[in-house]
């Protein structure tokens, strides 16, 4: 079990918060404990924190699906910012671009991966969803998130 204390210590060392906001904590710690949950807030509300968490204390990997390829970006480019090793993968990039992603999953450097809507439209080029999918099971991944 992660500590209290662990959690408010990345969560001041990564993102600069000093508190948790309210269910932030709970849903965290289902994060932590493997169980599934669902975390309902308003934009704003501090849900990417809630699964930003778990893959940095546990330095696990940790597959987030988005359907807001902006979003993934943003968050991605933050998360770099503030020191979290993670990537994203997505309709828009290149083969080339893609490929560095999934050659960095395939080595124990990245914490957290978004990728776009499984659901959605997408060019066939485009589609690394199985192999992401067989480099987190290599890498032992074991949390999947849907923002």
């Amino acid at each position: 079990m992660i500590s209290d204390d662990r959690i408010l210590h990345a969560v001041r060392n990564y993102w600069g918060f000093d508190t948790l906001r309210p269910l932030q904590q709970e849903a965290i710690a289902a994060g932590l404990e493997h169980r599934d949950s669902l975390v309902v807030m308003p934009t704003g509300g501090g849900k990417s924190l809630c699964y930003q968490v778990p893959p940095v204390v546990t330095n696990r990997t940790d597959v987030v699906v988005s359907p807001l390829i902006s979003l993934m970006k943003d968050q991605v480019d933050g998360l770099r910012v503030d020191g979290v090793s993670a990537a994203y993968l997505n309709s828009t990039q290149s083969a080339e671009s893609r490929d560095a992603v999934m050659t960095d999953l395939r080595k124990p450097v990245l914490r957290e991966v978004d990728r776009d809507d499984p659901f959605g439209p997408r060019e066939p080029a485009a589609d690394h969803g199985a192999e992401t999918d067989e480099a987190c099971a290599e890498d032992d991944a074991r949390r999947a998130t849907l923002d």
